[in-house]
Parts: structure tokens; sequence; C-alpha cells
């Protein structure tokens, strides 16, 4: 049985991770973490939570977390503050509130695994190039036998996405809310 969140809900959701995403890109520093951190804050209180969809929020987190980890260590970003193996903490809350929208805002792309894909080829790496236009971070032109590190990351926010969308469609009631409920 399938449960729904609000529309209000559904577009606070986006609302807080487009502010987690613009402070992230335009501070890339503690800032942008209290920003998160308040934002995250803010959508477990007003969002319907079960253990399942925090499990794979934090899943889908925690994947996310992985694939950027992959592409500084192999050279295809780099961050400007940070030049440890570490991610910077205001990406690892971003990717946070990231997947808060996977389990609501996105829910209905988790659905359709290729669209899933297709969106997450086009706008990952285009979040990544907004990002760098703000000095959040570099991205590599010439990565891989030539190839730009964008379509390096066309390809992994493909798969990624539609990994996402496997673990979510494969988690049992992920949306639970006792007030909005389809049957």
């Amino acid at each position: 049985m399938l449960y729904k969140q609000s529309i209000s809900k559904v577009i606070s959701n986006i609302l807080a991770y487009q502010v987690a995403w613009f402070a992230s890109a335009w501070l890339h520093d503690y800032r942008a973490v209290i920003v998160s951190l308040i934002l995250l804050a803010w959508i477990y209180y007003t969002e319907a939570w079960s253990k399942q969809r925090f499990k794979a929020t934090v899943q889908c987190a925690c994947f996310g977390i992985g694939l950027d980890w992959v592409l500084m260590l192999s050279g295809v970003i780099e961050f400007s503050n940070n030049s440890s193996f570490i991610l910077p903490l205001w990406l690892i809350c971003l990717w946070i509130v990231f997947a808060t929208t996977l389990t609501n805002s996105l829910n209905w792309l988790m659905h359709h695994p290729l669209i899933a894909g297709i969106v997450g080829a086009v706008f990952g790496p285009l979040a990544y190039f907004a990002g760098s236009k703000f000095g959040a971070l570099l991205i590599s032109e010439s990565f891989l036998w030539g190839v730009g590190g964008i379509w390096f990351m066309a390809v992994f926010w493909f798969l990624l996405l539609v990994m996402f969308s496997a673990l979510i469609r494969s988690t049992p009631n992920y949306m639970i809310s006792a007030t909005s409920r389809i049957n």
C-alpha cells in the first residue's frame, strides 16, 4: 500500500532542497552546514517519517556521498576549500537533504527508472556545473581518455538515479503518512 504526502509538504520539501543547494553553492562553508541542518530539522519535523523511509533516505544519501567521494578521488571534481580525502561537510549535508526528496517531492520520478536516469544524467551534472560557477568546486575539463568530467558525471548520475529508483521502489511502505493514505 502506498502513501502520499500533501502538496504543501511536497512544495516545502522542494523549497528546502533548493535553499540548501543555493546555500551550499554560494557559501560552501560552515554557514551552508548550518542552513542544511536547520532545513533537515524542518523536514523531519514537518513530514511523515517511518523507519523504512528513514532507512531509504540514509541509504541514498550514503550512495550519493560515496559517488562524490569517488568523483573527488578520481579527479573529476575538486573542492575549493578542501585538500583532504574527506568530502566537505556542506556537501554531505546537501546529500542528506537531497535524499529526502526521493521519498517526497521526487517520489513520482522514482517509479519511472528510465526517466529518473535521464533526469539524473541532465540535472545532476548541471547542478555541479552551476556550483562550479559559484566557486564551490572545480570540474575536470579533461578526464579519462579526454572525456570531460561533465560527461563522466552524466553517466554516473544516470546510473545513480536508476539505482535510487530501484532502492526506493523495493522499500516497503516507504511513504507512511497517517493523514494522507492512498488505497
